[in-house]
């Protein structure tokens, strides 16, 4: 667990970095916030993965870029339920009832 605090001078200097407001009220919060962020990395250092192998996404053929290229899908719009024209019709996913 880290001993990290996290002092008012450097509370305001992060905030004026960032472009954050601090009010006098939120200084107790931000501090928790960034001793809490203090402590995960200390955690992650904690770990050492000098030795480790890379990730095996990093540089993998996956990544490649490809030709980007249009092409027509006929056949996914062909199996929409509803049109209005040109144009594909979503039903709403969610429903809000005002009066509930």
């Amino acid at each position: 667990m880290s001993s990290t605090r996290i002092t008012d001078d450097e509370l305001h200097r992060t905030a004026l970095r960032a472009r954050i407001a601090l009010r006098d009220e939120d200084i107790p919060r931000y501090r928790r916030d960034l001793e809490d962020i203090a402590r995960v990395l200390d955690a992650l250092q904690a770990v050492g993965l000098d030795e480790s192998e890379p990730a095996a996404l990093a540089g993998s053929a996956a990544c490649r870029f490809r030709e980007d290229a249009a092409k027509k899908t006929v056949a996914a719009v062909s199996l929409f339920p509803s049109r209005s024209g040109e144009h594909l019709v979503i039903p709403p996913v969610m429903r809000f009832d005002i009066d509930d």
